[in-house]
C-alpha cells in the first residue's frame, strides 16, 4: 500500500480499492533527520559526554598537549590538540557515520563525530606532518582563521601536526536540553567535566592538560583544570591531597587495579572504571563499600572539643580500573557481582593492614603468599571463600610511619553522654498525647527522671533530654529569626582552597550570608570577614575546622541534602537546611545548658517542664535523638 494524500483527517491509501485509514491507526517509519536527531542525543546528552568524546580523540590521536576551552554561555567547546593530525582525504569522511581509524579503541562505531555535527554547529581544522598547512574538511584554514582570529576560540598555529575541533551552539536544535544545561550551577557542569578528565586520562599518563571557562564578566579565560603528569590526577583535578596505597588483583579474566586513599577527606571521591568507562555504584552498592570502612573506623576523627558531635564528615577516597575481558559486564550481573566482590575484599585487606598488630597469644601464624595475583581460574565464579582472595593489596614496603587506630571501647565501657549521631529529622510528630493537662507530676525519681500518670498508664520523662529538646527548638528559633546573625571579625580567617572547592564557595555565598557568614574570594583562597557567634565562639583562630565545616554545607548544598533558599518564614523547616556545624553546636549549647542529672526540681518546676515540652515540634526526643519520655505501666 503506498500513501497517497491526505483527506479530512485520514490517509487516503491506494491499492485496488480505495481506503480510508484513520490517522490515529497509521504506524508510518519516523523521518530520517528524526531518527539521526534522537540517536545523536543518545550518545551526547550532556556537556561533558562532549568533552570526554573530543578529548578521547585527541588521546586517540597521540596528543600530549592539549587544550580545552568551554562557553558555558553558548554551550560551545574548542579542542587544540598536536595529535597525529588527519590528512584531508580522512578529513571528508571523518564526520559520515560509521566511518573511524580507531575502530579497535573508545569510538570503534564511528558515530561520535557524526552525531555532533547533528546537535552543534562543527568546525573541524587538521594538520597531518606531511602536508604544509592545515584544512578546514577540504578547504584552507585561512578562511576560518579570520572569522574567530579576534573571539575565545582563536585557532592559533597548528605546527608541526595537530587538529582543532569546534562545536559551537550545541543542544540548538533541542531547546529543552540546551536550557537544562544552561541552567545547571555551573560547579555541577565543571566537576562533571572533571570526572570526564579523570575517566579519560586514568589509563594515560605524561599528557598536559589545560582547560578554560570562557569569563563573560572579565573577559577572560579562567584556568579550571591544569594537568602536567607528574602530580596524581586526583589531587590536581580536585585537590585531594591525601596519599595513595595502590592494590591490584585478578581473577580469571577480570583484572583490577587501583589506589586507595591512606586518610578520609572531606569530598567524596569514589571512582570505579570498567573498560575505561565510568561505572556509577548503586546506593546499595555504595553502602556496603562505605560501611566497611566506617567499621573499622576508618573514617573516625578528633575534634579539639567532645562537645560538638559530627560538623563534617569524612569519606574513604578509592579509584579502581577493571578490565574484563567483555565490555557488557555491568549489563551481565553475574559477572558485575564477582567485580564487587574482589572490590570487596581488596578494602577489607587494606583495612586489614592498617590495624594494630594483634597480641602473639594463641594465634596462629598467617603465612602470606608472595604471589601478586593468587586467584587462580580454577576458583569457580561466585563462590569465593573469605581466605580465597588473599594478598590483594600491594605488598611493597611502606617506609613511613603510620599511627595505629584507637580501640573502640565496648558499650559497658562507655561514659553516659549526649552523642550526636544525626541531625535534626525532618519530620513533625503529633503533640497530642504530651498534652498537659492529660498528666499529672507525682514525683522525681532517682534526681534524673520525672514519674507521670496519664489516664491509663505511668510515663517517666528524662529530665536532661526533655530540657535539651526545649533549649535546642529556644536556640534554632532564635537563630533562624535573627535578621542579620553575622559579625565582622576583627582578623579575617584566611584559608586555601582548591579551583573545584572555590567554586562552591562562589555559588552558594548567599547562602551562607543568610546565615550571617560572609566572605570574600580570589583566585586561591576564602577569606572569611563575619560569622555568627556561636560559630565565632567555637572556631576561635581554627581556619582548617573552619574551613572543613564550610566545606560540609557546600558539599551538601552540591548535593541536595540542604535546600539553598529555605523558608525563613517557617524556622523548624530551616532548621534542617542550616550548616551542620551550626546546628551541631546549637545542639551542644542546648546539652551543656539543659537542666542535669543530679538536679533537684520542684513540682511546680517539674510541671513546668511538662508544659513547655509540650509545645515543642519534636517533644519525644532529644537534640541528640535520645527518647525524652517512655511509658513504663499501663494502669488498666
Amino acid at each position: 500500500m503506498i500513501v497517497d494524500k491526505k483527506e479530512k483527517g485520514f490517509f487516503l491509501v491506494s491499492t485496488k480499492k480505495k481506503i480510508l485509514f484513520p490517522l490515529s491507526t497509521m504506524i508510518l517509519r519516523l523521518d530520517e533527520s528524526v531518527i539521526t536527531q534522537i540517536r545523536s542525543h543518545t550518545i551526547f546528552h550532556s556537556l561533558d559526554s562532549v568533552v570526554r568524546e573530543l578529548l578521547q580523540n585527541s588521546l586517540d590521536a597521540g596528543a600530549n598537549e592539549i587544550t580545552i576551552k568551554i562557553d558555558l554561555s553558548s554551550l560551545s567547546v574548542y579542542i587544540h590538540d598536536n595529535g597525529t593530525g588527519i590528512t584531508p582525504d580522512d578529513l571528508e569522511k571523518v564526520t559520515l557515520q560509521h566511518y573511524t581509524s580507531k575502530w579497535h579503541s573508545h569510538n570503534y562505531k564511528g558515530e561520535a563525530l557524526f552525531a555532533l555535527k547533528v546537535i552543534s554547529n562543527l568546525t573541524i581544522i587538521s594538520k597531518a606532518p606531511d602536508y604544509t598547512t592545515p584544512f578546514k574538511l577540504n578547504n584552507s584554514v585561512a578562511e576560518l582563521y579570520n572569522e574567530y582570529s579576534g573571539g575565545y576560540f582563536q585557532i592559533g598555529d597548528i605546527n608541526p601536526q595537530g587538529t582543532v575541533v569546534i562545536a559551537a551552539n550545541m543542544f540548538r536544535n533541542i531547546p529543552v536540553r540546551r536550557e537544562q544545561i544552561r541552567t545547571t550551577p555551573h560547579a555541577k557542569l565543571v566537576e562533571a567535566i572533571k570526572v570526564a578528565v579523570l575517566e579519560s586520562l586514568t589509563p594515560n599518563a605524561r599528557v598536559n592538560l589545560k582547560i578554560f571557562l570562557v569569563n563573560h564578566t572579565t573577559l577572560q579565560l579562567d584556568q579550571i583544570v591544569a594537568i602536567c603528569g607528574h602530580s596524581p590526577l586526583l589531587f590536581q583535578l580536585f585537590g585531594v591531597k591525601t596519599k595513595f596505597e595502590p592494590v591490584r588483583a585478578k581473577f580469571k579474566n577480570i583484572k583490577v587495579v587501583g589506589v586507595i586513599g591512606r586518610e578520609p577527606i572531606t569530598a567524596k571521591h569514589q571512582y570505579v572504571f570498567v573498560n575505561d568507562r565510568r561505572v556509577t555504584l548503586s546506593l546499595g552498592e555504595s553502602k556496603r563499600l562505605n560501611d566497611l570502612f566506617s567499621s573499622s573506623g576508618f573514617n573516625d576523627i578528633d575534634f579539639r572539643t567532645k562537645t560538638t558531635g559530627k560538623p563534617f564528615y569524612k569519606h574513604p577516597t578509592f579509584m579502581f580500573r577493571v578490565y574484563p575481558g567483555k565490555r557488557e559486564v555491568v549489563q551481565d550481573s553475574y559477572t558485575w557481582n564477582i567485580v564487587l566482590r574482589i572490590i570487596y575484599k581488596i578494602i577489607a585487606k587494606f583495612l586489614d593492614r592498617r590495624q594494630p598488630p594483634k597480641p602473639l597469644l594463641s594465634t596462629p601464624p598467617i603465612h602470606r603468599t608472595s604471589d601478586k595475583y593468587i586467584l587462580t581460574t580454577k576458583t569457580k565464579l561466585g563462590f569465593l571463600k573469605e581466605n580465597e582472595i588473599d594478598g590483594l593489596v600491594d605488598n611493597r614496603p611502606y617506609h613511613g610511619k603510620e599511627a595505629p587506630l584507637p580501640r573502640i571501647p565496648t558499650i559497658a565501657h562507655l561514659p553516659h553522654q549526649c552523642t550526636s549521631t544525626h541531625t535534626t529529622p525532618h519530620l513533625t510528630s503529633s503533640q497530642t498525647n504530651l498534652a498537659p493537662e492529660k498528666f499529672r507530676v507525682i514525683n522525681q525519681v532517682d534526681r534524673k527522671f520525672i514519674l507521670l500518670a496519664a489516664d491509663d498508664q505511668l510515663v517517666v520523662l528524662d529530665q536532661h533530654a526533655s530540657d535539651e529538646r526545649i533549649r535546642v527548638e529556644q536556640y534554632l528559633q532564635e537563630f533562624v529569626s535573627q535578621p542579620n546573625p553575622g559579625l565582622r571579625l576583627h582578623s579575617p580567617i584566611a584559608f586555601g582552597v582548591h579551583a573545584s572547592e572555590l567554586m562552591l564557595f562562589d555559588q552558594y555565598a548567599a547562602n551562607f550570608n543568610s546565615f550571617g557568614i560572609c566572605y570574600t574570594t580570589d583566585t586561591a583562597q576564602v577569606v572569611i570577614t563575619h560569622l555568627p557567634l556561636i560559630l565565632l565562639t567555637k572556631v576561635e583562630d581554627d581556619a582548617e575546622f573552619l574551613k572543613d565545616s564550610l566545606l560540609q554545607h557546600c558539599y551538601d548544598l552540591h548535593d541536595h541534602v540542604k535546600r539553598i533558599s529555605p523558608n525563613f518564614d517557617n524556622w523548624f523547616e530551616t532548621s534542617y537546611h542550616l550548616p551542620r556545624i551550626i546546628t551541631e553546636l546549637i545542639n551542644s549549647k542546648a546539652c551543656r545548658s539543659a537542666i542535669m542529672f543530679g538536679d533537684i526540681l520542684t513540682k511546680d518546676e517539674m510541671q513546668d517542664l511538662v508544659n513547655k515540652l509540650s509545645r515543642c515540634k519534636l517533644p519525644f526526643q532529644c537534640a541528640h535523638g535520645r527518647p525524652s519520655i517512655v511509658p513504663i505501666a499501663n494502669l488498666m
